[in-house]
């Protein structure tokens, strides 16, 4: 896996709208973190454009991604918000080469098919916090903003990890004692973006791979259905363990689904003898740190890491 070149002062970044539309007039505070970092930001040349919901056609998304590579200046390229859209580029995506051009691809939610679709080319990309995110703290909180700018400098990541899953606000550990500590790549995001991908032929790297998984806004039956169609594609048998950020604003039906999100997938982590470690601040909510997708995490029975 390639792992694009750490920022330093200088370096110039990119702001695309692969998916939602980005209001230009909610720009100010995403600019003042850039300029915080003494990053230099470059804004994609259809940034603003709307469709509908969408950041300009299929044909300006793309070009401003083809854009995005293309400028050898450019160290970091940042996504406005997610919403939908990504998948209606994926096509043209598939035909670009993102490892002979490295550098960090930032998001999460929607732009997890460009996670999926660069980390299978071999390029390690960012799973971390949106531009429109960063109009409010309540949004995107000062501990994610750090993340973000700590791990796209190169600085590592580092997670305290509880033994009591009685623990309330900290991630904690759940699995046989035996399974205290695991090294594998890191692959996936959005639940539901992982779902439409691998139907739509994505597979995680080789190799064992430590399974994140995060949503928003979903039924829980669906919750069920996504993870028993890994489970059928015989990802989690490949999985040396589960990674779960928020899984907030759940929904069920009239007659109970029975079982809430965390029961779902334990229950999947229980039948295949897997380790999940639940609740890592990460996902739709103010607390979302950044995570490399592509490289090793390690869990050494107490810490979660990622040099």
């Amino acid at each position: 896996m390639i792992t694009p070149a750490y920022l330093k002062p200088g370096d110039a970044v990119t702001l695309i709208s692969p998916a939602r539309f980005m209001d230009l007039g909610a720009l100010a505070q995403f600019q003042d973190w850039v300029n915080e970092q003494g990053w230099i930001l470059r804004l994609a040349p259809s940034l603003g454009a709307q469709l509908h919901q969408f950041g300009g056609s299929q044909s300006e998304r793309v070009s401003d991604i083809v854009w995005a590579l293309n400028q050898t200046d450019i160290k970091a390229v940042f996504t406005a918000r997610g919403g939908y859209g990504c998948m209606q580029l994926l096509s043209e995506l598939r035909k670009l080469d993102f490892v002979a051009k490295p550098k960090w691809w930032i998001g999460f939610s929607d732009i997890t098919a460009i996670h999926i679709t660069l980390n299978q080319q071999g390029l390690a990309t960012m799973h971390g916090p949106m531009a429109m995110q960063f109009l409010e703290e309540s949004k995107c909180s000062k501990t994610s903003r750090l993340a973000l700018s700590d791990h796209l400098k190169g600085q590592e990541l580092c997670l305290n990890v509880a033994a009591d899953t009685s623990v309330i606000g900290q991630p904690h550990y759940i699995g046989a004692e035996s399974d205290r500590s695991f090294t594998g790549i890191l692959w996936g995001g959005n639940l539901s973006m992982i779902f439409a991908m691998l139907a739509a032929g994505a597979k995680p790297p080789k190799g064992a791979i430590v399974l994140f998984v995060e949503d928003l806004d979903e039924y829980l039956y669906h919750i069920d259905r996504m993870l028993q169609a890994l489970y059928n594609s015989g990802i989690l048998e490949n999985t040396v363990a589960v990674v779960a950020g928020s899984m907030i604003d759940m929904h069920d039906n009239a007659i109970p689904f029975g079982k809430n999100a965390k029961e779902i997938v334990m229950e999947f982590c229980e039948m295949l003898k897997k380790p999940l470690i639940w609740g890592i601040p990460v996902g739709h909510s103010a607390e979302n740190i950044a995570l490399k997708l592509g490289l090793d995490i390690t869990f050494d029975g107490s810490t979660l890491k990622q040099n």
